[in-house]
């Protein structure tokens, strides 16, 4: 399997990670944010609002609405999150450290 390297694939997946960066940092501030205690627990409602989000951006043909989804998508996961992290955060506090550190290897590594 050749991977093209033409100029138009470079900047197409530099814009796909520099969204998937700016998705994940949107689910991590809601997940710092539940877990300092600024938004509620997460239930249904964040559920069909996440779900809304992503599917909304298979109906909508403009860029920057459909980034503006896959943000609140992510914001959404990270608030849904934010119980497990705050519970694993207080059992052993490093273990966050740990699994931050092990996504940034990872994405790293697919890049």
């Amino acid at each position: 399997c050749i991977i093209s390297r033409s100029p138009a694939v470079r900047r197409h997946l530099r814009q796909v990670y520099a969204n998937l960066t700016v998705a994940a940092l949107f689910a991590a501030w809601a997940t710092q944010l539940y877990a300092r205690g600024w938004l509620p627990r997460a239930d249904l409602p964040v559920l069909i609002l996440g779900i809304a989000a992503l599917t909304a951006i298979r109906f909508f043909i403009s860029r920057s609405l459909r980034q503006l989804l896959l943000y609140g998508f992510g914001f959404t996961q990270g608030w849904s999150l934010g119980p497990l992290v705050r519970h694993y955060a207080a059992i052993n506090p490093s273990s966050i450290n740990q699994a931050v550190l092990a996504s940034v290897a990872l994405f790293a590594a697919f890049t």
